[in-house]
């Protein structure tokens, strides 16, 4: 195997796994639940689906934000043209005097 982490020593790696030998849990037993816990997490892929849809999500804001700032001047000139037409429209307002 190839040195992955600048390890001279070719046995550290036990097999193709991306985790070293050295370290797992030491020779008594302690953080033998940590070093589990660790490979597990290092193996589930359970959050993938998760990744790619907030992937998805954020590439179509940016379309969004890309698409309205282009499109800013006709977006304001119609809102602008349905201000003029609603104006005078709708309950009258007291004066306070």
């Amino acid at each position: 195997m190839a040195q992955q982490d600048g390890c001279d020593d070719p046995t550290v790696w036990e097999s193709d796994s991306p985790i070293p030998s050295h370290f797992s849990p030491g020779q008594n037993g302690q953080g033998d639940e940590m070093f589990q816990f660790f490979k597990a997490l290092w193996s589930d892929e359970s959050g993938q689906g998760l990744t790619e849809y907030a992937l998805i999500i954020g590439l179509v804001s940016v379309a969004l934000v890309l698409l309205l700032t282009a499109m800013s001047n006709e977006l304001g000139d119609v809102f602008n043209a349905i201000v003029d037409e609603l104006d005078g429209v709708g309950p009258e307002q007291q004066q306070l005097n």
